[in-house]
């Protein structure tokens, strides 16, 4: 490398106006503390220059360890922009790290929530088949003789003071069954949820009279487990809900307000309503609705 003489760096590397102003600061015999303090930076400045060219000119051409030693050492500036660069390069990887670490356990979550959800229906499908076959043996061995003997020990003197009595699930067809058998007892058949139909006491429920033993009678009779009934089944059983529909009909008291406002508009008891007194002598049936049943039952 060519060396150069160091006495010459002013006057070739500082700029036009800082060797005017410098020259100016020199002759100046009144400077003030401006022209000292920039007088005192050029200095700062060339000398600095001045170490920069004679480690350029002494060190090796491999060697560049004394240039970066010098270059660093003039600006502090700059090394401590490149230790904030640093630290928020660190930062920077940092929260990538966290991120990927997140990522990781939230996809290693998912995939073991999967496999349990998996393990899970692998479980499930056994329980539901074991219930399945379950409801397919109870509806296969149905006979509407065992529920009348149900009915019979839950209206005993010995059945206890329960008011309801539950049974098991059964099919559509079995449960119509059920219920026009508990019509003659008097009971009210309900569908509580999923697990069956239940039986609820009434104020007329008791065994039946010697018509309500051959209504009995005759729905055994005609009793099928699966299938379309029969027009004889039909039958019986719309006979057997109109008499259970009977029985659960109470006249109304005499202290009723209706009644005693159609008393004094001049309506007696067995009368029928309306101005000629043809219209009908029983009150408005309520319907209630069964659950689970929809708005057109």
């Amino acid at each position: 490398m060519t060396k150069r003489n160091a006495n010459n760096l002013p006057g070739g590397l500082l700029g036009r106006q800082k060797r005017r102003k410098l020259s100016e600061a020199s002759d100046s015999e009144q400077s003030d503390p401006f022209l000292s303090t920039l007088q005192n930076a050029i200095g700062k400045e060339i000398e600095g220059l001045q170490q920069l060219t004679s480690a350029i000119d002494d060190a090796d051409t491999d060697d560049d360890q004394p240039i970066n030693e010098v270059v660093l050492s003039q600006d502090h500036k700059g090394e401590g922009a490149q230790e904030l660069s640093g630290t928020r390069a660190e930062q920077g990887a940092d929260n990538s790290t966290l991120g990927s670490a997140a990522l990781q356990q939230a996809s290693s979550a998912c995939w073991q929530y999967e496999e349990e959800e998996v393990l899970l229906r692998s479980h499930m499908k056994p329980a539901g088949n074991r219930r399945r076959k379950q409801r397919k043996k109870a509806f296969a061995g149905f006979e509407l003789s065992d529920v009348n003997q149900q009915i019979i020990e839950f209206l005993s003197p010995n059945g206890g003071s329960s008011n309801s009595l539950e049974l098991p699930d059964f099919t559509k067809m079995q449960r119509m069954q059920v219920r026009a058998l508990a019509a003659v007892y008097g009971l009210e058949a309900r569908a509580c949820g999923r697990v069956g139909q239940t039986l609820f006491r009434s104020s007329h429920a008791g065994l039946p009279s010697a018509d309500g033993r051959a209504q009995v009678e005759r729905l055994l009779a005609c009793s099928f487990r699966g299938g379309k009934p029969s027009q004889a089944a039909k039958q019986e059983m719309k006979s057997a809900l109109r008499m259970g529909r009977a029985s659960l009909k109470q006249p109304i008291a005499a202290e009723n307000k209706g009644s005693i406002l159609l008393k004094q508009m001049g309506w007696s008891e067995g009368l029928g309503l309306g101005r000629d007194m043809q219209g009908r002598t029983e009150p408005v049936p309520l319907h209630l609705g069964q659950r689970r049943r929809g708005l057109g039952n």
